[in-house]
């Protein structure tokens, strides 16, 4: 296992090279950069920012942002950069966005969730556990993230507020049109229950009238007797959906999955394209 205390301590030392770093990127693009955690939140700042900010994720395509570690790289990056934009409450950020702040303090940092009223996650079939942090995964919460992300850039950029605005308009209006759709969907007929291994649909579950079961046991894989109780509640709901996520073992996905006879479906709730993954996972629980 890593030790993440080390590596920050690493970047540290590697500050130093800071204002050669920022003084050659400066030459290149006049553009200021800003840092999200995650590519959902690239998506959404891109679409107001247009052309006026570079914007990075801090946790890349392909990554779990339980377990990432940020590079040197990010970290000197990430001191010379205008703001950081936080779900507010991924494993990444409870670990990293302490250290973050420290390591710059001259950045400004917006917890783009603030004003969403979070749900407590469900690891124990029923019993409740912390609260879920994937707050982007439905249209409704979207809006706010979205809401808050222009208040923010119309803050840091006063100049161009007029354009986040406008922008901000044309992508509340997409927003509405992926809920409109999800809403279709629903009514022509879903699957009212599906399991995933890990729970990153509660919101979405909750908005559309949906039961999520939950694979994961307390963030850790299912023991023996947790798994056969499961498969039994999911022959009791009648599952037909087992979704998985890429950054996330398959193995005891696949095993409910065909003990139930149910199709197994990936998603990407991390998906740059937010509107593309949200209509997906409606559209794979229709009956």
């Amino acid at each position: 296992m890593r030790n993440r205390n080390l590596l920050f301590l690493t970047c540290l030392t590697l500050l130093a090279g800071v204002l050669i770093t920022s003084c050659k990127s400066k030459a290149i693009s006049d553009k200021s950069k800003v840092f999200v955690t995650i590519e959902p939140l690239r998506y959404f700042a891109e679409q107001i920012v247009g052309n006026y900010f570079d914007v990075e994720s801090m946790v890349p395509k392909g990554s779990n942002p339980e377990t990432y570690d940020p590079t040197p790289r990010q970290l000197m990056a990430l001191a010379d950069s205008k703001a950081y934009l936080a779900v507010g409450n991924l494993g990444f950020e409870k670990q990293w966005i302490p250290k973050l702040k420290e390591n710059a303090p001259n950045v400004s940092f917006c917890d783009t969730s603030i004003g969403i009223k979070y749900l407590e996650s469900s690891h124990h079939h029923g019993e409740k556990d912390e609260f879920d942090p994937h707050t982007w995964t439905t249209p409704s919460n979207a809006t706010i993230i979205v809401k808050n992300i222009c208040s923010l850039f119309c803050e840091l950029d006063p100049e161009h507020q007029e354009e986040y605005v406008k922008n901000q308009t044309q992508l509340l209006t997409m927003i509405q049109q992926t809920d409109a759709e999800v809403r279709k969907i629903v009514a022509d007929g879903i699957q009212e229950t599906f399991a995933i291994y890990h729970p990153s649909l509660t919101y979405f579950a909750c908005d559309y009238g949906i039961e999520q079961l939950c694979i994961e046991n307390d963030g850790k894989e299912p023991s023996p007797i947790y798994l056969k109780t499961l498969i039994q509640r999911c022959r009791n709901k009648q599952v037909k959906v087992v979704f998985v996520q890429q950054e996330f073992n398959t193995h005891n996905a696949k095993i409910i999955a065909k003990e139930i006879k149910a199709k197994l479906v990936t998603i990407n709730p991390l998906n740059y394209n937010w509107q593309e993954e949200i209509i997906k996972i409606a559209r794979n629980l229709k009956k």
